[in-house]
């Protein structure tokens, strides 16, 4: 019984110092955490300005460094997903008013783009302006132009959540959270809003973000985990213990994600390729 006793704890003591060497290289840093609460969308401007979004108070901050932020608009309603346009301004996703606004580059002005939507979630904005949105819950992807005009780029899509638009531009990548999958939709050509799978087993996959080679990272809001998927291949659990994380954005080597129901944001630097 002693053995037994002493090899369950070497086994123990094994896979914790295991689970402990793979956080360090792979864990999640809580950061900013008495000066956000509650964020959902998060976002990263051409000039590499950081904004993050609480989606109760529907305020947007300014993230200054990993311990400072500077608010930048508010009087949101339940803002969910936001983007930054190529001029600077902000697209958020006001999921409580069914509108998506749009906030100048200096935080001063706020203007509603287009309406009448039912649950405007992720949001993702091309070079050209155009502002694409997922309704989740009718699970219709919206394009909308610079003027406002709103189409359907594709239906059926349930629970569409994060987007993400590839770095040229052609593609659309769009988080089904209750299928668990990554889907691609071409966004000109004879097969624009048709999708295709381009990852699958992300359980509750949320908010989405890209690097330039094609890599995409979600958050997997139940499970607590950041995935890292590459088409053709399963999804790998790059961290794991974050809660309820909502959106991720890719900034100076790391991934900065927010959480829904919990305060601060997490920072997960990713490992340099060899």
């Amino acid at each position: 019984m002693k053995n037994t006793a002493l090899s369950i704890l070497a086994i123990t003591a094994a896979f914790l110092f295991a689970s402990i060497s793979a956080f360090a290289q792979t864990g999640a840093q809580l950061i900013l955490e008495d000066k956000i609460s509650g964020s959902e969308g998060i976002a990263l401007c051409p000039d590499g300005k950081l904004f993050a979004v609480e989606n109760g108070s529907g305020k947007i901050f300014q993230v200054i460094d990993d311990e400072n932020v500077s608010l930048f608009s508010e009087g949101h309603a339940r803002a969910a997903g936001i983007a930054c346009g190529p001029a600077g301004d902000i697209f958020v996703a006001d999921y409580g008013s069914g509108t998506v606004s749009v906030v100048s580059a200096d935080g001063k002005d706020k203007k509603v783009l287009a309406g009448g939507f039912k649950t405007p979630n992720g949001i993702a904005v091309s070079a050209d302006g155009t502002v694409y949105m997922s309704d989740s819950t009718s699970g219709i992807v919206h394009e909308i132009s610079p003027d406002g005009k709103a189409e359907r780029l594709l239906e059926g899509v349930s629970f569409a959540n994060g987007l993400l638009i590839s770095p040229d531009g052609k593609m659309l990548y769009i988080a089904q959270t209750t299928a668990g999958k990554i889907v691609a939709a071409p966004l000109d050509g004879p097969n624009r809003g048709k999708k295709i799978t381009f990852a699958s087993k992300l359980k509750m996959a949320d908010g989405i973000t890209g690097t330039v080679d094609g890599t995409i990272y979600a958050c997997l809001f139940s499970s607590g985990e950041i995935a890292k998927a590459v088409k053709g291949a399963d999804p790998e659990i790059i961290a794991s213990g974050l809660k309820t994380p909502a959106t991720p954005v890719f900034k100076d080597g790391s991934l900065y994600i927010t959480s829904l129901t919990g305060s601060g944001l997490y920072k997960v630097p990713l490992p340099k390729e060899e």
